[in-house]
């Protein structure tokens, strides 16, 4: 029996190696988060950006601009990926450019922080750094946004942000390993440069933004879910009702309902985008949300971002041994 364990646990020392990077890279990015504006992902939105400038024509026919929107992904991802996938095959320790990797691409967790911070100077009134602070997180416009615009669309944007992009990366990573992350990653990045309510991009994301409504619809289960859950009873059947509808699909909708019963406010109503404002469903269970309002809420996101690296390193753990009962 010691025999059959010491072999189990030999024939699965990779399988091992890729739980302790992921573990690394949870608690580097959880307590050593890099500024936003160093981030190279959010350096690789501002490219993105760019780069629409150049090929997003909203006079043209939706064909033409879902082409050059399909087009532009590839052009945008393939390079980086291949480069990538080829300097971790070839690399003398790829488990650390693994890790590296993988921090990188955790560095969404920043956003509970900042997000704590837009608290802090909504509540002082300190509406100009607020809404800076909140600007290199969202596409939306911030620069005319009241004391309560700036508190909804915080509390919006890190529904929106963590409920994808933190599962989603552990999943890509469980699933194919630090490559799949980067690209993962990257199609994220596209998506929130090129918002696909704004009617700018009306269109130009709209194979990309599908591709990402099935990939994230796990995720975004799971998020929905736990915040249900912990609302009760009614709210988990409010989730029940709502989690399987289109809307769950495509937008963090069901997320923004689960999360304004739960805490008895109003969270969703029209977006601004390039001047243009943008009409979205408006989910009302009380009051407008407060500087209190996003604290409360950052710390259950906590909460499920530690439900969700316990459950998955448990998994991780315990699946060889499982296995080894089952023979």
């Amino acid at each position: 029996m010691q025999d059959a364990l010491v072999h189990l646990l030999e024939h699965n020392l990779a399988y091992y190696q890729q739980a302790a990077i992921l573990l690394a890279a949870l608690i580097m990015a959880h307590f050593i988060p890099l500024y936003r504006q160093q981030q190279p992902l959010f350096l690789f939105a501002r490219l993105a950006k760019q780069f629409a400038v150049h090929v997003n024509h909203p006079q043209r026919a939706i064909s033409q601009r879902k082409i050059a929107g399909f087009l532009s992904v590839l052009l945008l991802t393939l390079p980086f990926a291949l480069l990538i996938y080829f300097f971790i095959a070839l690399a003398y320790y790829p488990w650390f450019f693994e890790f590296l990797i993988l921090y990188l691409c955790l560095q969404d967790s920043r956003l509970i922080k900042d997000s704590n911070r837009i608290a802090q100077l909504s509540h002082q009134q300190e509406k100009h750094k607020a809404r800076m602070v909140l600007a290199d997180w969202t596409s939306r416009d911030t620069s005319s946004l009241t004391t309560l615009g700036i508190n909804k669309a915080t509390i919006e944007t890190t529904i929106s942000v963590t409920q994808t992009n933190f599962t989603g990366v552990i999943l890509a990573f469980l699933l194919g390993g630090a490559p799949l992350v980067l690209v993962y990653k990257m199609l994220q990045q596209l998506d929130e440069a090129w918002p696909n309510i704004a009617p700018r991009f009306n269109g130009f994301n709209s194979y990309l933004h599908t591709v990402l409504a099935i990939l994230n619809f796990f995720p975004k289960l799971l998020f929905s879910a736990f915040f249900a859950i912990s609302a009760g009873c009614k709210g988990f059947s409010l989730w029940v009702n709502t989690a399987f509808s289109p809307q769950s699909f495509t937008t963090a909708l069901v997320s923004y309902r689960i999360i304004a019963f739960k805490f008895g406010i109003e969270l969703g109503g029209p977006q601004l985008f390039d001047g243009i404002k943008v009409q979205q469903p408006k989910y009302q269970y009380g009051k407008p949300p407060t500087a209190e309002h996003i604290v409360l809420i950052n710390q259950k996101i906590s909460q499920f971002q530690f439900f969700t690296i316990a459950l998955t390193l448990a998994i991780t753990v315990l699946f060889p041994f499982f296995d080894f009962a089952i023979r």
